[in-house]
């Protein structure tokens, strides 16, 4: 009898996991881990452990523990209740650092059962490493700049999405940091290629000299450093202008004067300093402003008088005007008397 009983009673099953695998085997960095299986006489199961070991660590770090309860309510899981299994397809465990990994997942039997062990199987995981941003500069936006312009560089930053930050120095001193979750509002986007234009301070002319230092969001990645070529600032140019020219007091010609009169001849210029005049029949030459005057003029002739400015860097301009001198009047007319007869 007791044969017959022990016969009938149903043998102990122990669970299985009949498949463990992931939905891919490597993942982007910043995507979520997929993970598949498939266990047997789930109704033996009490709880699921999921771990993971980075490289050669010898300790997995558990990502998840669940009940089989947690398990049999999910979305995720299919029950058999027929034939006591269940199915989950693209359980997420979150995201992982890049590296190597191996997921285990572990299956906790009731405690009801005598020397029932923990059943395991494992699966294979790489997770790439994000793309290293990078940048290629453009140069500035004009071969030189005038002092008081800003300078204004064109970069192109691919992988904008993975910049931490983009910091300018000039002699090794920070000048400028673009953090980067501003990247977007200060760029045109053209498939993850940032073209960003920025300006640059300077105080002085010269030759400037700037680095660029790309900083990733991923620890691992060096920085990536650029030296802009040296951008040329030239002190502001200051048109060469005359202002005022006059001779005697006209300033539009052409000037008639008497005989034997010394005409005033008069100005003002506005440039880069120094600036010299000089002036057509006076030896000497003289500054910004002034007045000078001539000695008489032969009567009777017609004088071109120009007035050139030269400023510091050599430019000249000039401007001229005619002078008309009178005769003299004729002598007069000596009065002839006739004798008396």
């Amino acid at each position: 009898m007791g044969v017959i009983i022990w016969l009938a009673w149903p043998r102990y099953q122990p669970p299985a996991i009949e498949m463990f695998e992931s939905s891919q085997s490597r993942y982007d960095y910043d995507q979520a881990i997929a993970l598949n299986w498939e266990i047997h006489n789930v109704s033996e199961v009490e709880n699921l452990i999921i771990s993971a070991t980075k490289g050669e660590q010898t300790t997995g770090k558990a990502l998840e523990t669940y009940t089989i309860q947690d398990i049999k309510n999910s979305l995720e899981c299919e029950k058999n209740v027929d034939k006591d299994t269940l199915k989950c397809r693209n359980w997420y465990v979150g995201k992982q650092d890049p590296g190597e990994y191996t997921f285990n997942l572990e299956i906790v039997p009731q405690q009801n059962q005598k020397n029932s062990d923990n059943i395991t199987k494992t699966t294979q995981i790489t997770v790439n490493p994000p793309n290293k941003p990078t940048i290629t500069i453009m140069g500035g936006t004009k071969p030189k700049y005038e002092l008081g312009e800003q300078i204004q560089v064109k970069f192109k930053v691919t992988n904008y999405d993975q910049v931490e930050a983009i910091r300018i120095l000039r002699n090794n001193q920070e000048i400028q940091n673009i953090q980067g979750q501003d990247l977007e509002n200060k760029c045109s986007q053209d498939n993850n290629i940032c073209n960003l234009n920025l300006p640059l301070p300077v105080t002085f002319p010269g030759n400037y000299s700037f680095t660029v230092k790309v900083i990733s969001k991923y620890s691992q990645h060096e920085p990536t450093t650029q030296n802009i070529p040296p951008i040329l600032v030239e002190e502001r140019r200051i048109p060469l202008k005359i202002d005022y020219f006059s001779i005697n007091g006209s300033t539009s010609g052409p000037v008639t004067i008497l005989p034997d009169t010394r005409a005033t001849i008069s100005w003002q210029v506005t440039g880069k300093e120094p600036i010299s005049v000089s002036i057509t029949q006076q030896g000497a030459t003289f500054g910004s402003q002034g007045s000078t005057r001539f000695n008489p003029f032969p009567p009777g002739t017609e004088q071109r008088i120009v007035l050139t400015a030269t400023d510091a860097d050599g430019e000249t301009t000039n401007k001229e005007m005619t002078v008309y001198v009178n005769s003299p009047p004729p002598p007069p007319v000596p009065e002839i008397t006739e004798p008396d007869e």
